[in-house]
Order: C-alpha cells, then structure tokens, then sequence
C-alpha cells in the first residue's frame, strides 16, 4: 500500500486522495506519478502537481501526462509584470501577497482579488473563475481569459471614450491612467460589474 493515493472505485463514487504518494483512477494506482501533493480540475484537464513542484495534465485515465519533463508553470496563474519584470503567481491555492505593489488574495483556487499601488502593473489572471480589482494610484493592465471581472475604480467618477483604436478607454477621476478595453466598441452590460465608492 502507498502511503497515499487517489482513487475512485466506480465512474459514481467521489474521487479520494491523500497527500504525499501516487495518482491513480477506476481504483488503479497511476505508477506514472509520485509524490502527489495537489490536484487541479481545469478545463477538461486533470493536473497534478508533486513534490518536486512540477505539474503535469492528462485529458483522459488513458492518456500520458503531459508536458513529458512536467512544468513549474501552474494551471491556474497569475502573470504580473512591471517595469521589464515578471512573476507567475500560483492560483492554485490561498494565500495572499503583494507583487509589484498591487495586493493579491486569492481566498480559493481561481478567485482572486487585487488592488493596485502606486506601480504601474500588468496583471493576467488565467483560468481564474471570479477576479475583482480595484484602481489604485498607478496604471493596470487587467486580462482575463475566462470567469467573470469585477472593477472597482478607487477613488474618482469614472468615465469612458474611444481610444482611438477601436476599443473604450475608461478613465477614472483625475488619474493620468486608465483601463484600455481592447476591441471592445461600447461598456458591455454582463460580464463586468462596477463597484462605486470605495
């Protein structure tokens, strides 16, 4: 018996796992794996990263794990970049932060609230399911791939115009900044909620 092990007795039964050994499904033991610590479901793919901190993904129990050597890349991340630096944060677990001046706190796997400093910043939530970020003295460069955004503009009445390129640039106050909606022609109605008065 390993000293930990993943497992589902039927295509029913909820899924087991205990830390520190192999992954496994239909009651097998994966012998691929070892060293388990964390599991990831994202789209489709299931992901498991071990104690080496490397992660790899498979689609089906009969497919290989993939990439071969395992990534330090996790599946659910957040890219922050400023001034010519960059840093992948994990999203795959709680914990908060502050990376480049903005505030980060995800309080579960791919929910994650940020607030902006005085540094400008990019930040590029990936796989998340619910992100919420509020202005801060500095410019932001806020992308998502998927999940819903919500924005909070600090402090000022925000506005919005063209940005001369075919998207709207929302501005916020007496800010020299603002969020440049990209492709983006008119404030959608869904899929962004807006936070007044903070």
């Amino acid at each position: 018996m390993h000293p930990a092990s993943f497992h589902r007795t039927n295509a029913r039964s909820p899924l087991s796992f205990d830390i520190g050994s192999d992954f496994g499904s239909s009651s097998t033991v994966d012998a691929t794996t070892s060293g388990v610590k964390e599991l990831a479901f994202v789209k489709g793919t299931v992901w498991q990263e071990n104690s080496a901190n490397l992660w790899w993904g498979k689609t089906s129990p009969t497919a290989a794990w993939s990439p071969t050597a395992g990534t330090a890349t996790p599946p659910i991340r957040i890219g922050a970049t400023s001034a010519g630096q960059s840093k992948i944060i994990d999203a795959t677990v709680a914990h908060a932060e502050t990376d480049y001046g903005a505030s980060i706190t995800l309080t579960a796997p791919g929910v994650a609230a940020a607030t902006v400093g005085s540094t400008a910043v990019g930040l590029r939530f990936l796989n998340h399911t619910q992100v919420s970020v509020t202005g801060g003295a500095a410019g932001a460069n806020v992308s998502l791939n998927t999940g819903a955004l919500s924005l909070s503009t600090g402090k000022g009445a925000m506005t919005s115009a063209s940005d001369g390129a075919g998207g709207t640039l929302l501005s916020f106050g007496t800010l020299a900044a603002g969020i440049d909606l990209k492709g983006v022609t008119t404030v959608p109605t869904s899929g962004i909620s807006w936070v007044w008065g903070r």
